[in-house]
């Protein structure tokens, strides 16, 4: 089932900040991406009760998965243009 949720053009810019980021994190040596992971699994797993309804759930956890999801390929990308 997929659920479309719509953005503000502020909260689409934020997220896309968290991930510009979050990958610059993950691209630096030494960078400790298990413990990212765990803080975001755990603030999926423990969603403030004030987080209501399949629409709500969906725009909380979307940025929570980024963090948790493997950029692997993104962070090639990274080095191989000499960012990372």
């Amino acid at each position: 089932m997929s659920i479309e949720v719509t953005t503000t053009p502020a909260e689409l810019g934020l997220f896309m900040a968290l991930n510009a980021i979050a990958l610059a994190l993950k691209a630096s040596p030494n960078f400790n991406n298990d413990a990212l992971k765990a803080l975001a699994e755990k603030f999926i797993r423990e969603a403030p009760s004030s987080i209501q309804g399949a629409v709500a759930k969906e725009a909380y956890e979307r940025p929570l998965r980024f963090l948790a999801n493997d950029q692997t390929q993104a962070v090639e990308w990274l080095k191989q243009n000499g960012l990372a």
